[in-house]
């Protein structure tokens, strides 16, 4: 079988994870936009949630073609956390006898 005929049945796939806000999401639009017309590649965005409003970004995924480019929302993450890591630590660990 033909390398375009196989890529065609069974296209490469991209999860694409950007910052949350527009800055780092729409050049990474663009580039899955590429991926998909240039390379017959399908794309998923992986979007992490600060707290902040999602609108701006759901609208431009909202745009695009959804058989080749989806896209998932994660929960809201409290950023907080992830830079004190006894925070971390005592979440997570058993307390000691």
């Amino acid at each position: 079988m033909e390398l375009d005929t196989r890529q065609k049945l069974n296209p490469p796939h991209v999860a694409i994870v950007p910052t949350p806000g527009l800055g780092h999401l729409i050049p990474l639009v663009e580039l899955a936009k590429r991926l998909v017309v240039q390379h017959n590649f399908t794309v998923t965005f992986i979007i992490p949630n600060d707290g902040s409003s999602m609108t701006p970004q759901k609208k431009v995924l909202q745009a695009l073609n959804p058989q080749s480019i989806s896209s998932t929302f994660l929960p809201p993450v409290d950023f907080a956390l992830l830079t004190s890591r006894r925070m971390l630590r005592s979440k997570h660990e058993s307390p000691s006898p």
